[in-house]
């Protein structure tokens, strides 16, 4: 199945005060925005994409999914940013294995992704990560907030290509912190799908829908967001990619409602 790869992280996608988002695996592939496609980096292939995301929220979703303003005056908005490289590698064929990492060396994440099936039009690959938030910070041993605890996030992508025009892929992931945190964190569920219609040559314009859910022994932790996310990928160059994306929440449960825009530079060395 013939895939354009790069990968603009899901780290990316959305900053704010969601936990579920700041994590995820990461360090690998996509095709398109968030979801991971089920190609590979080439054996011995090797992707390096520098990217950007700049995010504002001047409300935030309640327990009862009703936007409310974060502040009494209405002048007043939270920003945020956040850029970092990917590296990606073709450990052998099928095989990828990278690493995402901010460049102000605030977290840490490693990821693979091991393609398990593929026929001309449909693939399935499996996917694991680790991410490491708050490096260089004193933390506890033993007690960690979700914030500072370490991650280990699997799952599958499916990709299914319709036309040489029209492809989708599906990714579905589960992360669950490695140690017990002092917010009692159950487990984050993620289920992501893009959608990439090609209008011109070299030309990507992508839809994608991106759901989450983090899960906590305390029921009143919970939280959720919806997140329409349209973007568009430029292939205009043999080696290099450059991928746009802006996302629009749709609905959420106590996190901030934010929007924002991202981008990403993939340069393939093969």
């Amino acid at each position: 199945m013939k895939t354009i790869r790069h990968g603009i992280l899901t780290f990316l996608l959305i900053l704010s005060d969601y936990t579920i988002l700041d994590a995820q695996v990461a360090g690998i592939s996509a095709s398109k925005l968030g979801a991971f496609n089920a190609g590979t980096v080439t054996h011995r292939g090797m992707e390096f994409e520098p990217s950007a995301f700049v995010s504002w929220s001047a409300k935030s979703w309640s327990a009862g999914r009703i936007p409310t303003e974060r502040y009494k005056n209405t002048d007043s908005l939270d920003m945020w940013m956040e850029s970092g490289l990917r590296f990606t590698y073709g450990a052998v064929n099928k095989l990828e294995i990278g690493c995402y990492l901010p460049f102000d060396f605030s977290s840490l994440s490693v990821g693979s992704k091991l393609q398990v099936m593929e026929t001309e039009n449909f693939g399935i690959a499996a996917l694991a990560g680790i991410n490491i938030p708050k490096l260089g910070e004193t933390i506890s041993l033993n007690e960690h907030s979700i914030e500072c605890a370490p991650l280990f996030a699997g799952g599958l992508a499916l990709s299914a290509r319709l036309s040489e025009k029209v492809s989708f892929d599906l990714n579905t992931q589960v992360q669950t912190a490695l140690k017990p945190t002092l917010e009692n964190h159950s487990m984050d569920l993620f289920v992501l799908l893009d959608a990439g219609y090609f209008f011109k040559k070299g030309y990507q314009a992508v839809a994608e829908l991106w759901y989450s859910h983090s899960s906590y022994e305390h029921k009143d932790l919970n939280n959720d967001v919806l997140i329409f996310n349209l973007g568009v990928t430029i292939e205009t160059a043999k080696n290099y990619i450059l991928v746009v994306n802006t996302p629009v929440p749709l609905t959420g449960k106590n996190g901030d409602i934010s929007y924002g825009i991202g981008f990403a530079l993939t340069i393939l060395l093969e």
